[in-house]
């Protein structure tokens, strides 16, 4: 039998925090959140989409 490799991943995962305030649009908080994390450079993190 052949034996497998096994590799170690070390995944980076980028989280926003946000507040949210009674009467404010869900649309435009994840909006922003999406904007956030769509611009952060593609060198730290390979999840790039809500």
């Amino acid at each position: 039998m052949k034996q497998k490799n096994h590799g170690e991943v070390s995944p980076i995962i980028n989280i926003a925090v946000t507040t949210y305030y009674k009467g404010t649009a869900l649309e435009g908080t994840t909006k922003k959140l999406e904007e956030y994390i769509d611009s952060t450079a593609d060198t730290e993190s390979q999840i790039n989409y809500i």
